[in-house]
C-alpha cells in the first residue's frame, strides 16, 4: 500500500507541475516577450514562480513539491494577468495534450 500511495503522489506532482507549467509559467514567459519585456520573462520561473504558487496555494489550496518561498519580496516580477493579455488562440495552443507540461 504504501509503495502504491508513493506511486499516486508522484503521478499527482508531476501531473500538477505540468498543469502550472502549461496555464501558468509558459503563457506568462509568452507575453512578456510578445510585449520586448525580457527582464519579467526571465523572472517568471524565479520569483514569478513564487507569486503564482501563493495564488494558486490561497485561492485554491493547491500545493506544489516545490517549495514556496513565502517571504519573497519581489513575486511582482513575472507575475501579471497574461491571460488577459494573451488571445483565445494562445490557450488553444497551450491546452492541446501534446503541449501538456511544456
Amino acid at each position: 500500500l504504501e509503495h502504491l500511495l508513493e506511486c499516486c503522489e508522484s503521478y499527482l506532482d508531476h501531473h500538477k507541475e505540468s498543469a502550472f507549467i502549461s496555464c501558468m509559467e509558459q503563457p506568462a514567459r509568452l507575453l512578456f516577450h510578445l510585449v520586448r519585456n525580457q527582464y519579467d520573462r526571465d523572472h517568471v520561473n524565479v520569483h514569478g514562480l513564487n507569486g503564482y504558487m501563493a495564488i494558486l496555494r490561497g485561492g485554491l489550496r493547491v500545493n506544489f513539491p516545490a517549495v514556496l518561498m513565502a517571504n519573497d519580496p519581489d513575486t511582482y516580477m513575472g507575475c501579471c494577468d497574461h491571460w488577459k493579455g494573451l488571445s483565445q488562440a494562445a490557450w488553444d495552443e497551450f491546452s492541446k495534450p501534446e503541449n501538456f507540461g511544456k
